[in-house]
């Protein structure tokens, strides 16, 4: 885009009148590089526990480790029941303020890339799509990484 110097550009875009927002779980298999994700109504204890069970439907065998940030539903009370019913569901919680460890941080970073910047979706429900779309097709590769250290045997 571009503009007369000293004028600031008007671009018009269309509103609902409120923000639409989603919250959109992830998950990336660290040794094959695919990629899941799901989109709730809002992030809570109950839709991670939505999310844990379809990872759990998806992934019927062996062990799952799911490497967590602090998100306060993430440590809820409300899922130890849940937790002890899954005893092949282990979480591992990152140190406070640590997004480099984290490996779905940086598929976040590859999907704004990809999917929200220097985008323009005509609806919010088209933007989800690409969202969708994007979880369904991309492969991450983890190698030479702070991730790969994680996964090396």
């Amino acid at each position: 885009m571009w503009a007369t110097r000293g004028r600031q550009p008007v671009i018009p875009m269309k509103f609902s009148g409120r923000p639409e927002r989603k919250t959109l779980f992830g998950a990336v298999n660290l040794k094959t590089g695919k990629l899941f994700g799901q989109i709730a109504e809002r992030g809570n204890t109950a839709t991670f526990r939505q999310f844990l069970e379809i990872i759990l439907h998806r992934n019927p065998r062996g062990e799952i480790v799911l490497i967590l940030d602090n998100v306060r539903f993430h440590h809820a009370k409300a899922l130890r029941a849940f937790r002890t019913l899954h005893p092949r569901l282990h979480f591992l919680f990152l140190p406070p303020y640590q997004p480099k460890l984290n490996p779905q941080e940086m598929v976040w970073q590859i999907m704004r890339r990809n999917v929200t910047h220097n985008r323009y979706y005509k609806t919010f429900a088209a933007e989800q799509r690409a969202a969708r779309k994007f979880f369904k097709e991309q492969r991450i590769k983890f190698l030479h990484t702070a991730t790969s250290l994680i996964i090396r045997k």
